[in-house]
């Protein structure tokens, strides 16, 4: 029997969690996802299936990031939302107030949108056959 964990809507609400704070790691702090999957020690394609939710991270590639870059693993772990929230009201208090946030906040968001929208399809590799007949 396999180790590894049966996919469900519990691991898929965690492997969101997990890929929604890579993105928000990776945009906030200008890297690419090429960065990423050289810290990781896997390719850029593997990297990207991680942020898509088609592939599952390994603790061990999440610890390798997180010593890379020296971010705390408790915050892959973490409510994206807060983390996100946090690094505003650190970075940019004067935009908490003033409802005006810098680029990189709207592009985490659309990106953990998207991330919404596709992840179910991709997790479970549902086939999505938008016909009209």
């Amino acid at each position: 029997m396999s180790g590894r964990s049966k996919k469900d809507k519990r691991s898929l609400e965690i492997a969101k969690k997990i890929a929604k704070n890579l993105i928000a790691h990776r945009l906030w702090y200008s890297h690419t996802q090429t960065d990423l999957g050289k810290a990781m020690g896997v390719t850029f394609q593997q990297y990207q299936k991680l942020e898509k939710c088609t592939n599952r991270a390994y603790a061990e590639h999440l610890v390798r990031i997180c010593e890379q870059f020296d971010w705390s693993i408790h915050t892959i772990f973490s409510d994206p939302d807060k983390v996100l929230n946090a690094w505003m009201r650190k970075e940019y208090p004067e935009s908490m107030r003033a409802s005006v946030r810098p680029n990189k906040f709207y592009a985490i968001k659309k990106k953990w949108n998207k991330l919404d929208e596709d992840a179910e399809k991709n997790y479970f590799r549902k086939e999505s056959h938008a016909w009209n007949f």
